[in-house]
């Protein structure tokens, strides 16, 4: 279907794009005369995009301005139950996983007239189709298309997790959106969750209607056999369909409608490599892996992320790596170049080229190359990678290992125009300086892959944790002296590990009735209050750990050595990140400014632009983290001074930097003291 375009940039709606149905076919002239009507508090503007069961027009926020995109059904499915119900499970379905990749759902219900509708996230970009039609012979390059799978992958594997199999992916359902926040400033979005399944326990399977539904070109063959449920396996087979088509200009199989079906079955497509012989056999060994016949002999959505973001880094590093630099100063000086695009530093796959003394020197090999499918060495990589994925906890993100610089230069640790800003704000150069001077030395790291829980640990996690304990009679309560309060302290053995506050301001947790529990709508806040030696403990319980200083550094900064944990742009708004929000620590709240829009933590991912590239959220704000290191020192169990990294909602903007860190003695529960858990990649 045609969506109308501006001229110079596409809008693409996020709505779905409906199967054609003769019994439905489209009154425009009803559709344009809701221009102007307010559904809800969004007045209509105009028609965006219309399908076989549903209209899609841009609207706006009456008193704010805020623009939607807003779906309403059509009059032909309005009439009819089933397709009513299939609205309702796309705005569930969507609304289900939250990730930068998916569209958001904002809200649903019904207009005065009875129509269904749901209110969406407001796009632009460029479908994922028009994007391919745009380059040389309909084909991506290699390491764009990679990294559109990869960001695919990780997407999908968000709603996986939350029991949402998308049922549909395509070109034409994929958005290259821009985003300021990550390298390059574009990003995938998935949209249409008009035939999605939802498969979690608590839900009965989704049955669709007889007959199938969705696209032939990019349908599994246990869809295209008649499976009346299917999980995640399926949308992996079609990811598989699309990066096929991405690199070759094609999809697996053509012809009729039914002899494709036949073929998703039957057939096995021809290899990428005799399309586009210039491919990597590793590339076309791996779609070939998405794209197996048995749901089981695939790898999980998740595992495809890793593997096609092994991929990706290894190809950009073959693209991108330069001369063997001898010397501390040139190394520093093509990190900071920013040669290096979005992920493309994962040298640990070449070969290791340090440049501290005293490490040993490998020659970087430049004719390494994956193994093919047909290998035991393909099989052992796709194992060591099931391995990882599924022995991990769902919510953590695996982190590539890599080399990166670590620290900062005293003469060239924050640009010029930053420092402006800061100065601007009422900071000090001195205060700028104390931030940078704990940051020092610039130094190279190599750092070993590694999970890395996605969020901070929350309150409802912690609760339970600590009511398990109390039940194992492991937990001691004392009163404490603080000044002229007295405060209630929570100990495990002979170390103090939480704080029972009684300022509800930021307290979560509260004792009651012999149980640990936590206050009704603070579920999902991060988890504060708690001593180094709590959370040492928590992650220990769980089979994790602290994460080292170097590893929340990586994970923060990237191979790249970005500013903050999204890229190089500072925020711009009190909704980018959560900080500078407690007036009581600055009477005259001339540091914190964000406090009129609230002066108290708030749930996991507030912070709309705190989030890395590979998704982990909340590094920038929201409470300070414990890592695993001593401050000053080396790691050990009589270390005076602990490090903590990462800003708080009480904070200053200072710490909000990749590479600010503070010390705190192990014992401290101060309420923008948090923390998440990590493991070693085996």
């Amino acid at each position: 279907m045609e969506r109308e375009a501006k001229p110079d940039t596409e809008l693409v709606v996020v709505a779905q794009q409906d199967a054609e149905d003769a019994g439905l076919a489209d009154d425009c002239a009803e559709d344009d005369a809701r221009i102007g009507r307010i559904v809800g508090h969004y007045r209509i503007q105009r028609v965006l995009g219309r399908g076989g069961m549903s209209v899609v027009y841009e609207a706006t926020h009456t008193k704010m301005g805020q623009r939607v995109a807003l779906k309403l059904l059509g009059k032909g499915g309005a009439a009819h139950l089933s397709y009513r119900k299939r609205f309702l499970r796309e705005a569930r379905a969507a609304s289900k996983a939250s990730h930068p990749g998916l569209v958001q759902v904002f809200d649903c219900g019904e207009d005065e007239d009875g129509t269904p509708y749901l209110l969406m996230e407001y796009l632009e970009g460029t479908l994922l189709r028009h994007l391919l039609q745009r380059h040389p012979d309909k084909r991506l390059p290699l390491l764009l298309a990679l990294r559109i799978g990869a960001e695919l992958a990780d997407a999908m594997a968000s709603a996986h997790r939350f029991g949402v199999v998308h049922c549909d992916l395509k070109p034409d359902n994929v958005m290259w959106v821009p985003d300021p926040v990550v390298p390059d400033g574009h990003r995938v979005k998935v949209f249409d969750f008009g035939i999605a399944q939802l498969t979690d326990p608590q839900t009965p399977p989704t049955l669709h209607a007889p007959g199938i539904s969705g696209t032939p070109a990019y349908m599994s063959p246990e869809r295209a056999a008649g499976w009346r449920t299917v999980d995640g396996q399926s949308d992996v087979y079609a990811l598989g369909c699309i990066l096929f088509e991405l690199l070759s200009g094609r999809t697996p199989f053509v012809g009729s409608t039914q002899d494709v079906l036949i073929h998703h079955q039957h057939s096995d497509p021809q290899p990428l490599h005799d399309l586009v012989p210039e491919l990597p056999r590793s590339v076309s060994s791996l779609i070939a892996a998405l794209l197996a016949k048995e749901p089981s002999d695939r790898p999980t959505m998740q595992q495809a992320a890793a593997l096609l973001l092994e991929h990706g880094q290894l190809q950009g590093a073959r693209k991108t790596l330069v001369p063997r630099v001898s010397s501390l100063r040139s190394r520093i000086g093509w990190l900071a170049s920013g040669i290096l695009p979005l992920g493309l530093a994962l040298l640990a796959l070449l070969g290791r080229n340090s440049i501290r003394s005293g490490f040993p020197q490998q020659r970087i090999r430049p004719d390494f190359a994956l193994p093919t499918k047909n290998s035991s060495l393909y099989a052992t990589r796709l194992s060591h990678v099931r391995k990882n994925t599924e022995a991990s906890d769902a919510s953590a993100v695996l982190i590539p290992a890599g080399h990166f610089m670590m620290g900062v230069r005293p003469d060239a640790a924050v640009p010029d125009s930053i420092r402006k800003q800061i100065s601007m704000w009422g900071y000090h150069a001195s205060d700028l300086e104390t931030v940078v001077t704990r940051a020092l030395p610039l130094h190279e790291e190599y750092v070993q892959a590694f999970w890395l829980d996605r969020q901070e640990v929350t309150c409802a996690e912690l609760a339970a944790w600590l009511q398990k304990q109390h039940q194992n009679k492991l937990l001691d309560q004392r009163v404490e002296s603080q000044g002229d309060k007295q405060a209630v302290m929570v100990f495990l053995g002979k170390e103090k590990i939480f704080n029972l506050y009684r300022d509800d301001r930021h307290t979560c947790i509260y004792f009651a009735n012999d149980s640990y529990r936590v206050m009704e709508g603070r579920e999902r806040w991060p988890a504060n209050a708690i001593s180094w030696f709590g959370a040492h403990a928590y992650c220990q319980t769980e089979g994790k750990r602290l994460p080292s200083e170097i590893e929340w550094e990586f994970a923060a900064r990237g191979s790249t050595s970005r500013l903050f944990p999204w890229g190089n742009d500072p925020p711009g708004t009190c909704d980018d990140v959560l900080l500078e929000h407690d007036p009581l620590m600055d009477p005259q709240n001339q540091f914190f400014r964000c406090s009129p829009f609230g002066t108290q933590l708030a749930p996991i991912g507030s912070g709309r632009k705190d989030r890395t590239p590979l998704g982990i959220i909340d590094l920038g704000g929201s409470v300070m983290e414990w890592v695993s290191d001593c401050y000053g020192g080396l790691a050990g169990s009589n270390c005076s001074l602990r490090v903590l990294r990462g800003g708080a909602w009480s904070g200053s903007y200072l710490h909000v930097f990749g590479f600010s860190r503070n010390g705190a003695k192990p014992e401290m529960t101060a309420a923008y003291a948090g923390f998440r858990c990590a493991r070693t990649a085996t």
